[in-house]
């Protein structure tokens, strides 16, 4: 009995390690490569797998016109398009030029979109002019870039995960008054200098109340924030 509980602890402790590793891989995965290459778990029987994140998506094609995405990770990582319809798309990643996912859907409708991949592969996310009417990012993604412009976004919840984010383009979209204001919140609570958010043209609004301070306070350390 006693063995078996130690057994027991034993493994809990191992979880709460694996748990706290994936942690700060993702804390340092795009702010030094030295120290997200300290996190390894010595002894491990195998090595640990990165862990992945989806992008959810909805996009209303009518009618249908090309989708194409892209995606910046780390060289040699893999990212798939779940186009909605029964088509998928896998392909390797770099760190310098997009890799572009493109698709065109042969009727009308409204598509359930995914972009599958680890985190370490999706650093960057490029889907403007893709008729997505909703997103879904998952708390643990960091992204330092996302481009949605063009779209039919109506809200948008950026996680606190994405603390490297320094260029966000919303351009053309109709989110709405909470959205806005939430976001610049949130990306100034990261601390960060010299980014910038773009979410001019559409229905979207002008930030105001906590969402017009945290602007003001990222323009002063920096970010470029343009708006209606």
């Amino acid at each position: 009995i006693a063995t078996n509980s130690r057994i027991k602890l034993g493994n809990e402790l191992y979880d709460k390690i694996v748990k706290v590793f994936a942690a700060g891989r993702n804390y340092w995965i795009s702010r030094n490569e030295a120290k997200y290459n300290d996190y390894v778990i010595y002894g491990a029987s195998s090595p640990t797998p990165q862990p992945q994140v989806t992008i959810a998506m909805a996009s209303k094609q009518n009618p249908p016109t090309p989708v194409n995405m892209g995606v910046i990770g780390t060289n040699g990582e893999e990212a798939t398009a779940n186009y909605g319809d029964s088509t998928t798309e896998t392909k390797t990643v770099n760190d310098s030029t997009p890799t572009v996912f493109s698709h065109l859907h042969s009727s009308v409708g409204n598509y359930s979109m995914q972009m599958i991949a680890t985190i370490l592969a999706l650093l960057e996310f490029y889907a403007p002019d893709c008729k997505i009417s909703a997103i879904n990012l998952p708390e643990g993604i960091n992204l330092r870039v996302l481009d949605l412009m063009n779209n039919l976004l109506t809200s948008f919840f950026l996680p606190l995960s994405c603390v490297n984010m320094l260029n966000l383009q919303l351009n053309n979209n109709e989110l709405d008054q909470q959205s806005i204001n939430q976001l610049l919140i949130t990306i100034e609570s990261f601390g960060t200098s010299n980014g910038q958010i773009s979410m001019q043209g559409g229905t979207t609004p002008a930030p105001t109340g906590q969402g017009l301070i945290a602007m003001n306070q990222l323009i002063a350390r920096g970010w470029t924030i343009l708006t209606n």
